[in-house]
């Protein structure tokens, strides 16, 4: 049943519905690998990742969200900003030329190491870069509490439930932004493969839908706007490294016995043009900004 209060759905109806809206679907049901497991998959896969969506000034989506932040006057020369689930930096680096601060955030080392070495290449001199895992930060410790002008987190799982995302507010002294998938993603070749697997139609990327955190925020007394934006993007590897890929992607949802990889050779080679085989995915994402203060109190 509903709970409202003044004409407001109340927090708790969003927070419950936000949980099980990521425990129903059918990609975190098939899920099987670990917390740390994952953490270890996102950092075999960090160099391939960073391939995939370097270089950061010429992606299309970065350029949409900063375009969006700076219209909001969500980033100026004087922003301390913290990026969540920062990865190689597909943010962290474009928004340093924007920023007074970065401080990239990851609990994948490989993701972090991956930054690290373009901050050393590039020689910016704004970007902290810190191998953390957001969930465990105790942010009045480490004197984080109201430290950063903008906190950002894009399409991470750092930021996935009531308990991390009040730790973005309770990070921010201003503005936070968070983009996360509005649909379930396409991709041809997962979906394909998925359904030669698993006998089912593939049930797409997004856990939860962005609309969740944006009812929530709304509910606690906020302000959010969201924006929507169309985004694809594609990689293009030979035969054998789509092969190795692909059996890493599906490796968190079924062991990869020699049957499930034969499943996944014949399908890459079948595929392939000139020994090259390319992925693309689309999606929409929604882009949630919000001031932390609440307007309606």
């Amino acid at each position: 049943m509903l709970k409202v209060e003044n004409g407001t759905i109340k927090p708790e109806y969003w927070i419950k519905a936000w949980e099980e809206a990521r425990e129903r679907s059918v990609s975190k049901k098939k899920m099987i690998r670990s917390s740390t497991e994952m953490v270890e998959y996102w950092n075999h896969f960090a160099p391939k990742y960073d391939q995939v969506h370097s270089p950061v000034k010429q992606n299309p989506r970065v350029q949409k969200v900063i375009e969006i932040l700076q219209a909001e006057e969500f980033l100026t020369p004087d922003t301390a900003l913290l990026d969540i689930g920062c990865g190689p930096g597909n943010y962290s680096l474009p928004l340093a030329e924007i920023c007074r601060s970065v401080t990239a955030l990851d609990g994948a080392a490989g993701m972090c190491q991956q930054l690290q070495k373009k901050v050393g290449q590039l020689g910016i001199d704004n970007i902290e870069v810190m191998h953390r895992l957001w969930e465990e930060i105790d942010l009045e410790k480490e004197q984080m509490v109201n430290k950063y002008d903008l906190v950002f987190a894009s399409m991470t799982e750092a930021v996935s439930d009531y308990p991390t995302l009040e730790a973005m507010n309770r990070a921010s002294r201003d503005k936070c932004c968070l983009i996360f998938w509005a649909d379930n993603g396409k991709n041809r070749a997962r979906s394909e493969l998925w359904e030669l697997i698993f006998k089912e139609a593939d049930p797409g990327y997004g856990m939860a839908s962005v609309i969740y955190p944006f009812n929530l925020l709304y509910s606690l007394g906020y302000f959010p706007s969201m924006r929507f934006i169309d985004s694809e993007w594609s990689n293009e590897e030979p035969v054998e490294e789509a092969v190795d890929s692909l059996a890493r992607l599906f490796w968190l949802y079924i062991d990869i016995s020699p049957e499930i990889k034969d499943i996944i050779s014949r399908y890459v080679k079948e595929n392939a043009i000139d020994g090259v085989f390319k992925r693309k995915t689309e999606a929409c994402l929604g882009v949630v900004t919000w001031k932390t203060f609440k307007e309606k109190e």
